[in-house]
């Protein structure tokens, strides 16, 4: 621990959730310890009830930083928005800052250069940074998958910016406490982070510290990336569907077309790995849905992906990318 500050109310709560981490629970809360800051923090950890070593390497940490971290042992499996629920409402600092227990944090200045954006800026709603994607392959070998965001990033970002495109991952987020105060749906959303960035984007401005201050793990047992292609879409048109009910329809074109774009971008992950079943299943679950305003590269995607034949559909990847360069990540 270092440059801790011992106070009965913390400036910080870190809310981090954690579910079958045990090979990643440990640097994720050491990546929290060794952050350098000059006000007191507390780590609140929800404990979804994991079947493998998680919950022994949390209450371990606990009984070693007991003025510090916090645990909440689950005695059940209530999934990963209940649970995330349940942590920010335990948080008791002016801020908090989420990470998940297969994430860590590589600067060790992050909390500090948040918060001091955050105290400069009282009309800031949130901000997040800049975060270095981490692939791990069934072996356990970790390779770099890149930064994101990837490309060039805005300063400021309001409620039509973060329904179009996600501009930070969670990682970064470090929120205003008692800004926002969830709705009963959110515990039923598949992709809470979406949601989280357009309740709070209704609140105020978002604001990007343009650093890296962390690391997002790809892996088989992540809530995101263990899903398949069907899964995926299924989790993407419902959490839109939400947030369309929430915001009565206002920005229905805005969410349409984002649906339409990761639609695009999960099926041609498919295509890339030759995995041509699933993205056909995926898309046809797309079609149906999209079939009163399907554009005409979304016909296209069909076209390519289902009626050509066999033989061709590896030729034809080299035109599928370039349909679907223009796609952003959501």
């Amino acid at each position: 621990m270092k440059g801790f500050v011992t106070a009965a109310v913390p400036k910080v709560s870190v809310a981090m959730i954690t579910y079958n981490h045990e090979k990643f629970i440990a640097q994720a809360i050491e990546s929290v310890l060794m952050q350098q800051v000059d006000f007191p923090i507390e780590i609140i950890i929800g404990e979804d009830c994991s079947t493998d070593g998680t919950r022994d390497i949390v209450k371990r940490y606990a009984g070693s930083n007991p003025e510090i971290i916090r645990p909440l042992l689950n005695t059940s499996n209530i999934g990963a928005q209940r649970n995330l629920s349940a942590v920010l409402n335990a948080c008791r600092g002016e801020y908090i800052a989420c990470l998940e227990g297969d994430d860590y944090w590589t600067d060790p200045r992050k909390l500090q250069k948040q918060v001091a954006l955050m105290d400069l800026n009282p009309q800031y709603a949130m901000c997040g940074t800049a975060a270095r994607d981490v692939a791990v392959s069934p072996d356990g070998k970790e390779r770099e998958g890149g930064l994101f965001p990837g490309g060039n990033t805005k300063r400021l970002y309001n409620l039509e910016d973060v329904l179009v495109e996600h501009p930070f991952r969670a990682l970064t987020f470090m929120l205003r406490n008692g800004l926002v105060r969830l709705p009963d749906w959110f515990e039923t959303v598949p992709y809470g982070d979406m949601c989280i960035l357009a309740l709070y984007a209704e609140k105020g401005p978002i604001a990007c510290l343009n650093e890296v201050t962390g690391a997002y793990r790809m892996h088989a047992g992540g809530i995101w990336s263990g899903c398949s292609m069907s899964e995926k879409c299924k989790a993407i048109r419902k959490t839109l569907d939400i947030l369309n009910r929430h915001f009565s329809g206002r920005y229905i074109k805005t969410l349409r077309d984002r649906d339409f774009r990761v639609s695009k971008m999960i099926c041609l992950g498919g295509v890339n790995k030759g995995r041509n079943l699933e993205a056909i299943q995926a898309y046809w679950g797309s079609f149906c849905r999209f079939a009163p305003y399907m554009p005409v590269s979304y016909l296209m995607l069909g076209f390519l992906l289902i009626w050509l034949p066999l033989r061709t559909r590896f030729a034809v990847r080299t035109r599928v990318r370039r349909l679907l360069r223009g796609c952003k990540r959501h």
